[in-house]
């Protein structure tokens, strides 16, 4: 975590042209990471946003195993579900992932290198009139504010990374266009809602499944608040050291 939390002194701050900046930090990172939180109300939330797929027991003992730890840290952890699921937040949501798609893909040296599914995927975006796009980024104020509210009584939101363990190698993309990209937004579905929102959040290793294969969780904090999350992702990093922790081989 230190190591993260240097990187991030570094490459802070703003990139000509960008529509959104973070406040800067009232301490360096690499000085919250090294300096343990005062005491923390955390919320533990397994409902992903706008919808997911079933969650794997070994990601569910992750979270709960997870919060153990930091109530031992002298947090108070609180369960809680807020109510983030907002089907309408996916005109917030897809104009701009397919939209991205297209973008970033007339970018590539060598587009038709691409997969298919990829490609196909492009296609579509392509099709999206910019003020489409233009609407969805300004729907994503409305995400921003009702997910936000969370806050109003938890410090840290923990959460799943994803749903289940690892994909497998490829796995989306055996699939077409669309099976592809519902298959991503369920497996990021913890994730989908905090970018939309600009929130700050951390993915914490969290232990292995019953093949060696590792799990994270996730911290989401405050807008602007890193320093909060690094703090505590540095305590659990202290309390349950991973850096020696390789997965198996072969």
């Amino acid at each position: 975590m230190a190591d993260a939390a240097l990187l991030l002194d570094v490459l802070h701050g703003p990139a000509p042209g960008d529509r959104h900046t973070a406040a800067p930090p009232a301490v360096p990172f690499a000085e919250a990471a090294g300096t343990p939180p005062d005491r923390l109300r955390v919320g533990v939330s397994l409902r992903p946003w706008p919808v997911g797929g079933r969650l794997d027991p070994q990601v569910v003992r992750a979270v709960h195993e997870t919060a153990r730890v930091i109530e031992k840290l002298g947090h108070d952890v609180v369960r809680i579900e807020p109510p983030l699921t907002d089907r309408t937040g996916m005109f917030s949501y897809a104009p701009r992932y397919v939209h991205s798609a297209a973008v970033t893909a007339a970018a590539v040296d060598e587009p038709r290198r691409l997969s298919p599914s990829t490609r196909r995927l492009a296609a579509f975006g392509r099709l999206h009139p910019q003020v489409m796009v233009s609407a969805a980024r300004r729907y994503s104020d409305r995400v921003a504010e009702r997910a936000n509210r969370v806050f109003d009584t938890v410090d840290v939101l923990l959460t799943p990374v994803t749903p289940r363990p690892a994909l497998r190698v490829g796995e989306l993309f055996e699939r077409g266009w669309f099976a592809t990209a519902l298959g991503a937004q369920r497996h990021t579905a913890f994730m989908t809602l905090w970018n939309l929102a600009g929130n700050p959040a951390a993915a914490v290793p969290a232990g292995r499944t019953g093949d060696g294969l590792p799990i994270g969780v996730q911290l989401v904090g405050r807008p602007h608040d890193e320093t909060t999350l690094l703090a505590l992702s540095a305590q659990l990093e202290a309390e349950r050291p991973w850096a020696q922790l390789r997965p198996p081989v072969g």
